[in-house]
């Protein structure tokens, strides 16, 4: 998947917009990748252990918990467009 991502972002962003990254966003870019493979590896330890589709459901509604949060963490704005994205 990290190759992908590097090759996605090789074709599709500019490469001045490339050129402004720092170290700071490449820091968060590596803890969102290492986040995600945790994420990963319990959810399917959680399958192993239990029901598909009692994990299947509070997998699906951590996104439900992810919007609010955005928008009270990070400010991010409300939108139907971002609820409608996550539905």
């Amino acid at each position: 998947m990290f190759i992908f991502g590097l090759m996605f972002a090789a074709i599709v962003v500019p490469s001045t917009e490339l050129s402004a990254l720092t170290c700071r966003h490449l820091l968060w870019l590596c803890l969102s990748a290492v986040t995600t493979a945790f994420s990963w590896v319990f959810c399917y330890h959680a399958i192993k252990r239990s029901e598909v589709s009692t994990v299947a459901l509070i997998d699906k509604g951590s996104v439900v918990v992810a919007l609010p949060l955005a928008w009270w963490v990070l400010g991010e704005g409300i939108t139907t467009a971002n609820y409608s994205a996550a539905a």
